[in-house]
């Protein structure tokens, strides 16, 4: 269906227009000084280290003939010292404990649990009974089975986790969890959900998580290891292509990459709208000069954005019939709140940090747009939730400045992906699409 010419990115077949923005002005506002700040502030300890439990059992199979026991799969979790002083346990004992339990997990990645004992199912019930604003689950930070870690030592890049058990996953999220098409079929293909669903909410919610593994595709990419003893870590040309050159995609990976920056601006929204909340989070690691020159950081940062060339628009969403509209958006926390769930169920424990870390950010973003508040203020947040929600918007700030990069080696002409992979494959089956080449500033994008 052709459209007029128009600087959005997702206005929908609708009247409902959910983000008024240009792909080329978010490169141009992301890619330079601000992405260089935000890495800054996520190095920070405040931001760096998060308690999470990533022992907690998979709720809907029981196959564990599938984890993955290749070392770079493994987390490195933090020994006591290396914790900022208000993060660490008053008993010290405690956290050696869960050190030397985690590394004892460490050393056997394939140990294998086919039960689903009474606890768990304890636990799952719980779940189900849920009922608060939260549109993701949140690991409680002071239970004993949640260990701090050190995000900057377990960088989100290729692990070798490949094959039916990550397929499993992503095919759980978009068949089963995923918004149908109107047809009724379920589907795992982005190009025809997008072709028969016409409510704007559903396609927003399939355009969120397509650009979450849009971003993460890219982060394994970005930072791939070839096979073989000499390999090194660099960026993975041909698997990008594979991933997003629409010619091998049947032509959806122009609106994967789309996607991507669909979910940017989500997330860019809900740090703006959360800034005064966030402006007045303590952000206490126990060192008080740190501390204070971390808010001021913090609330810089806020200012900067606050100016911006996204528009994303939540009160467009969940707008009908109030009942219906309630309704819809209780469907909307429920789906993604079953997709934080599956993250438990992913074989590799680094994938899992990061799917879970990314996911729970995701859900922050959605749980300051859409919760029922009277003021911002009123927004009760937890550290874990403050952390993951800015460590999922510099994951997708990272993936724009990824894909740059990948577009310069594109247009450079170079088939040479990472280490030693050879320049003898074709670059391109056909001539690459535009999003590969450039970003562009005129292309109407419907949701």
């Amino acid at each position: 269906m052709s459209a007029p010419e128009t600087k959005c990115i997702i206005p929908p077949r609708s009247e409902v227009n959910g983000c008024d923005c240009d792909e080329k002005l978010l490169d141009t506002f992301n890619n330079g000084d601000l992405h260089e700040r935000l890495i800054a502030l996520l190095h920070r300890p405040y931001f760096r280290f998060f308690k999470v439990n990533l022992d907690r059992k998979c709720p809907f199979w029981n196959d564990y003939s599938d984890k993955c026991s290749i070392p770079d799969c493994a987390v490195k979790t933090c020994a006591a010292d290396e914790l900022p002083i208000s993060l660490r346990d008053l008993s010290v004992s405690n956290v050696q404990a869960q050190v030397a339990e985690a590394c004892a997990q460490e050393e056997e990645l394939s140990s294998v649990d086919y039960s689903m004992n009474a606890d768990q199912k304890a636990e799952i019930v719980k779940w189900e009974d849920l009922q608060d604003e939260n549109f993701c689950l949140v690991d409680d930070e002071g239970a004993s089975d949640c260990s701090y870690l050190d995000l900057s030592k377990n960088p989100e890049r290729y692990t070798g986790y490949v094959g039916f058990s990550p397929n499993r996953i992503w095919r759980s999220i978009y068949e089963e969890n995923c918004f149908k098409p109107s047809n009724g079929s379920p589907t795992f293909s982005l190009a025809q959900a997008m072709q028969y669903e016409t409510c704007f909410e559903k396609k927003a919610f399939f355009r969120v998580i397509s650009g979450l593994h849009s971003s993460i595709s890219i982060h394994l990419c970005a930072l791939y290891l070839p096979p073989g003893p000499f390999g090194q870590w660099g960026p993975n040309l041909q698997e990008f292509l594979r991933r997003f050159d629409d010619s091998v995609t049947d032509g959806e990976g122009s609106d994967r990459l789309r996607n991507l920056y669909f979910t940017y601006s989500l997330l860019l929204r809900a740090l703006v709208k959360a800034s005064p909340r966030l402006k007045n989070e303590k952000y206490s690691t126990g060192d008080v000069l740190e501390d204070e020159t971390l808010r001021k950081d913090v609330q810089a940062f806020l200012d900067i954005i606050a100016v911006n060339p996204s528009k994303f628009d939540e009160s467009k969403l969940f707008s009908g019939e109030p009942a219906q509209a309630h309704a819809l958006k209780e469907e909307f926390r429920l789906h993604f709140r079953n997709i934080s769930r599956i993250m438990d169920c992913v074989g590799c424990q680094k994938c899992r940090l990061w799917g879970k870390l990314q996911t729970q950010g995701i859900g922050t973003a959605l749980k300051i747009l859409f919760s029922d508040l009277q003021t911002i203020d009123d927004l009760k947040l937890l550290r874990s939730e403050i952390v993951s929600l800015w460590q999922a918007f510099g994951r997708i700030s990272s993936s724009l400045v990824k894909l740059a990069q990948f577009r310069s080696m594109i247009q450079a002409g170079s088939a040479r992906g990472g280490g030693d992979m050879g320049s003898n494959v074709p670059l391109f089956q056909s001539k690459p699409s535009v999003m590969l080449l450039s970003t562009p500033s005129a292309k109407k994008m419907e949701l």
